[in-house]
């Protein structure tokens, strides 16, 4: 696919987010979709890789090339999100972003497989990956002028329409020092999550209150992969990369 920026940037984010939740209620309409009561109190659910996919996926995310973070980077059909020169810059200074490689990709379709029919249980049916990118997040001691507190270390959520859900998969343990995700409850009760390597977060990112956590123990790196679903009318699990500031697809075709 070619870049194609300006299609993508002019779409009007409440239009697409509005078909989005128009065709899932749809979808909710014919049965395709009845997420699962832990789910919908809790907001999110939590899971663990086996050992051998973890260091597969660990091993690919360590090795793919690394690009420049770039707000204008998303495929035709994409919707982007607004990021500032100055929010740009900081990003780029503080992570490390993954180019899709064939090793990263054959990673994720086994962790695709592995997470079919777990992701389909809280869901109630059938899934879609939308798009998926991948990081890494040195420790805060090792990157000299290192901030906290902005963009996705800051509080916040996605934006995205209800219906369309991020599975965060972690290939490093998580826990004090290690570097994390914080998630807050709407009593804002916080729970900040202590896991081995491999552990998988289905959440609901648009409504739950959430930010990352950056290692602070010297020569310590989280490394992530971020899958962005949706329910579907029938198993689609090829893996897609639609950019690196892509939110989803524009339509929902």
């Amino acid at each position: 696919m070619e870049l194609n920026v300006t299609d993508s940037a002019r779409f009007d984010v409440a239009r697409s987010n509005a078909i989005w939740e128009t065709y899932v209620n749809l979808l909710q309409h014919c049965g395709h979709v009845r997420y699962s009561e832990e789910f919908l109190t809790k907001k999110f659910h939590l899971g663990l890789l086996h050992g051998d996919l973890a260091y597969q996926l660990n091993l690919a995310v360590t090795r793919a090339p690394t690009i420049q973070y770039d707000a204008q980077h998303g495929y035709a059909g994409a919707l982007l999100s607004e990021v500032t020169d100055e929010l740009q810059s900081k990003i780029n200074s503080q992570h490390l972003w993954c180019s899709d490689s064939e090793e990263l990709r054959a990673a994720i379709s086994s962790a695709l497989a592995a997470l079919t029919v777990p992701v389909s249980q809280v869901l109630g049916g059938p899934w879609r990956l939308l798009t998926y990118k991948s990081w890494s997040t040195p420790s805060l001691a090792d990157v000299s002028g290192a901030e906290k507190d902005f963009g996705n270390t800051a509080w916040h959520t996605d934006g995205m329409p209800f219906g369309i859900f991020k599975i965060m998969i972690y290939t490093t343990a998580l826990g004090p020092g290690l570097g994390g995700i914080e998630l807050k409850a709407d009593n804002g009760e916080v729970t900040a999550l202590t896991t081995p390597a491999g552990a998988w977060l289905l959440f609901f990112n648009s409504h739950l209150w959430h930010r990352a956590v950056a290692p602070t123990i010297p020569n310590t790196t989280r490394r992530v992969i971020e899958l962005t679903i949706c329910p579907w009318h029938q198993m689609v699990l090829t893996p897609v990369h639609l950019g690196l500031n892509a939110r989803q697809p524009i339509y929902p075709i």
